[in-house]
């Protein structure tokens, strides 16, 4: 059972360019902070420009996309966006 304040997502057993899975489902749990992080990536937002919205250092925002990465064994901000919509990760984003 997820902790509190975090949603678990799962994606289906694949492997999508460099972004390795392991041949079971994987399950990543993710805090609102994060989805917000993801949100912000998704939406083309630089380190700088997150910390502007979110009211945080840029060190910091640097440090919560590490704790991501690892997270998700993506490699960089772009392995971590095609993971999430490749395997159609929820995050929370309302789409029209």
């Amino acid at each position: 059972m997820p902790d509190a304040g975090q949603d678990v997502a799962r994606a289906p057993p694949e492997t999508s360019g460099s972004v390795r899975l392991s041949p079971m489902c994987i399950e990543i749990r993710l805090t609102p902070r994060e989805r917000q992080l993801v949100a912000a990536i998704l939406g083309g937002a630089r380190n700088r420009e997150i910390a502007r919205q979110l009211g945080l250092k840029e060190q910091t925002v640097k440090n919560q996309l590490a704790t991501l990465y690892r997270k998700t064994g993506a490699s960089n901000r772009l392995e971590l966006a095609l993971l999430v919509v490749t395997h159609r990760i929820d995050i929370g984003i309302v789409r029209d």
